[in-house]
């Protein structure tokens, strides 16, 4: 019932008692080999050896996606990337799906496993909100919905002060939000084409007065 990051770090420690034991026991079975004595076998040690590999293989994605993860949050907003990072989850979630049968009882696959799950679920929802199509208006529409302000302007804006707002709650809204932004952006571009075209044909007619 230990929580996986004390887990991790009582394994790393037990790890190392256990190799220096190991070292012991392949001395003396080399020693007893070497002067013609029977090998005394210890199936307890190999049968811990084998569990400890097990462990480790665990432990050692549990902690990779975890430093990831949270490194995910110190990226700034303007340098994100959501391809990148989709990647990287959808490679997690293949090395998760391989583990052996015999650890996805453990709370630290459950643990990692939802880390995983619940970054990959606001992926989308992160993707549409990194289009340049939104402008400050509808991040004060997020900000209202969320009940979370959004300081998208400043130089250290970065993921972690998105992911601090209850997004996946609202998420419907805020997807509404940013298609809605696009497509103003998509009529304001039309209108501008429209006035241009209007100005054009006013200059010529006027050109062809004088």
């Amino acid at each position: 019932g230990l929580p996986p990051q004390e887990a991790s770090v009582r394994l790393t420690i037990f790890q190392s008692t256990f190799d220096d034991l190991w070292r012991k026991y392949d001395t003396y079975s080399s020693g007893e080999a070497l002067f013609g004595l029977p090998v005394k076998e210890y199936p307890v040690l190999v049968k811990v050896k084998k569990e400890l590999n097990l462990l480790q293989k665990l432990y050692t994605l549990y902690n990779t996606v975890i430093d990831t993860v949270n490194g995910y949050y110190d990226i700034l907003w303007l340098d994100i990337d959501i391809e990148k990072i989709n990647e990287e989850l959808t490679e997690f979630q293949n090395r998760c799906r391989k583990l052996p049968r015999a650890l996805k009882d453990w709370p630290a696959f459950n643990d990692l496993k939802q880390k995983i799950d619940d970054f990959n679920e606001t992926c989308p929802l992160l993707e549409l909100m990194t289009n340049k199509a939104l402008k400050a208006r509808h991040w004060e529409r997020i900000a209202t919905l969320t009940g979370h302000p959004f300081d998208f302007e400043s130089d250290t804006f970065a993921l972690r002060n998105i992911m601090e707002a209850p997004l996946l709650q609202f998420k419907e809204d805020i997807e509404d939000i940013c298609i809605s932004a696009v497509k103003e952006k998509d009529i304001e571009a039309k209108l501008k084409l429209v006035i241009s075209e209007w100005n054009n044909e006013e200059f010529t007619s006027h050109s062809s007065r004088i």
